[in-house]
């Protein structure tokens, strides 16, 4: 069933499983064929099957329920590309998910030469690093980096503990009242390292989504610069050109 490919049967087939759930051969819900049928189906072992399916489901893509069978989650999804500036909670939730943020750290440093050009400050400005896994439906989507100008938002105390109930945006508005004018995304696609390996729960150089994300207030000053590595197998970017 499979050509000939670097990349092991395994692999394949986890990709050909994901590929007909984006297609929706698969629903949200749907059983999926048993290991024997899909052994059968794609020509593999068993062995090769029982490890596409142990990985979509650590990865939150599939559940297996004892003595029932593997069922498809409610993933992947796609995002439109629709021009309108917001923060990832509220876009997420304007669609039927559930989203939330775990904190993995909060720092603050001093700006290197990279970092300062991209916030506009200068060298050895205070920045503010915020480290955050992005979850949807309890499956963990993407890990951000951001990068916030603290002398714009000197009024706001960052804990963990703030930031995994409240929308960043939201808090950057209501409290430092920042007003948000337009943001730039610049994406590629990178094999994932380790450390996106491990809080992602993906298998280390995955192609993923790198986006490089730069938002600005009405002033026209970058409020916060951030890096961001996303799942490309449950999430897809949707881009819609209309007719003048």
């Amino acid at each position: 069933m499979f050509e000939k490919s670097y990349k092991p049967l395994y692999k394949q087939l986890k990709e050909k499983i994901i590929q007909d759930i984006s297609n929706q051969i698969y629903k949200p819900g749907d059983k999926i064929p048993s290991q024997n049928e899909l052994a059968k189906l794609y020509d593999v072992s068993r062995v090769t099957v029982k490890q596409a399916l142990n990985e979509l489901i650590y990865s939150g893509i599939l559940s297996a329920q004892k003595g029932k069978g593997t069922f498809v989650k409610d993933l992947p999804f796609d995002k439109y590309s629709n021009n309108r500036l917001g923060g990832f909670t509220e876009s997420i939730e304007k669609i039927g998910y559930k989203a939330y943020t775990k904190v993995v750290s909060v720092t603050f440093i001093d700006a290197n030469k990279y970092l300062a050009g991209k916030l506009q400050v200068e060298i050895g400005d205070p920045i503010i690093h915020l480290k955050r896994i992005r979850m949807i439906n309890d499956v963990p989507m993407s890990l951000e980096n951001s990068y916030l100008n603290k002398a714009l938002i000197n009024n706001i105390e960052f804990t963990k503990e703030f930031l995994e109930n409240k929308s960043l945006y939201r808090l950057l508005k209501e409290q430092a009242k920042i007003d948000f004018s337009y943001a730039e995304e610049k994406i590629n696609a990178v094999l994932c390292d380790e450390e996106a390996s491990e809080l992602l729960k993906i298998s280390k150089d995955e192609p993923i989504l790198f986006i490089k994300r730069k938002t600005y207030t009405k002033d026209n000053l970058p409020i916060e610069f951030c890096e961001n590595y996303v799942r490309s197998d449950v999430y897809n970017i949707v881009i819609r050109f209309n007719k003048e």
